[in-house]
């Protein structure tokens, strides 16, 4: 083998594309359930606040039995579409490996002529299937799931901070495009910085 001594590496920002053609591996009725069950589950666990926030402005004109059953049923609603939302990503993120597995040696023989085997071991190809792999299969969804937590549960709480002190929305503004800010510096060196690793393992 003429084993290349160094691997090229991607630049820029990540295509959107990238991101549809992953969520699209999911399968649709895996990824809106997904969704579906994210927005109830937020709106429920939100929800319950101002629930009780009105009830105690209106303690006297609601019984007991009409305070149980509207607890219950926004509780029941949050375990239900948790119990959704979870199901829905567990078998998603199965879809989604199983599909892009698939997809892979396909490409790999269609769109790699000889030259690249000749200039690539058969250990650095293994290796890096089995790493990108494995990523696939186990890093995307742990980070994919805290992403969509985080943000369903950041979203949430500026929906009710907004609702209850309109006069804050100036100031969170200010705080998001500062946020926004600090995240462009961070995620251009995170992203480089992996896929530095990525070429040189």
């Amino acid at each position: 083998y003429q084993t290349v001594d160094e691997e090229t590496k991607q630049r820029g920002g990540i295509s959107l594309n990238l991101y549809k053609s992953y969520l699209l591996s999911m399968g649709t009725g895996n990824l809106v359930a997904l969704l579906l069950g994210m927005t109830i589950m937020q709106a429920t666990s939100d929800g319950i606040g101002l629930f009780y926030a009105w009830w105690s402005n209106h303690f006297a004109s609601v019984t007991l039995l009409d305070f149980v059953f509207y607890t219950s049923l926004i509780v029941g609603g949050n375990i239900s579409f948790g119990v959704i939302r979870s199901v829905a990503f567990a078998r998603g993120g199965f879809e989604s490996a199983k599909r892009i597995y698939q997809k892979l040696p396909e490409a790999v023989i269609s769109f790699a002529d000889m030259s690249f085997f000749d200039t690539n071991s058969a250990g650095r190809i293994i290796n890096r299937v089995g790493k990108d792999t494995s990523t696939i299969d186990y890093d995307l969804p742990f980070v994919l799931n805290n992403v969509l937590a985080q943000g369903y549960l950041t979203l949430g709480n500026l929906a009710v901070i907004c609702i209850s002190s309109p006069y804050l929305t100036v100031l969170i503004a200010l705080v998001i495009y500062f946020y926004l800010v600090v995240q462009q510096f961070y995620r251009h060196a995170a992203r480089h910085l992996r896929r530095l690793e990525a070429v040189l393992r």
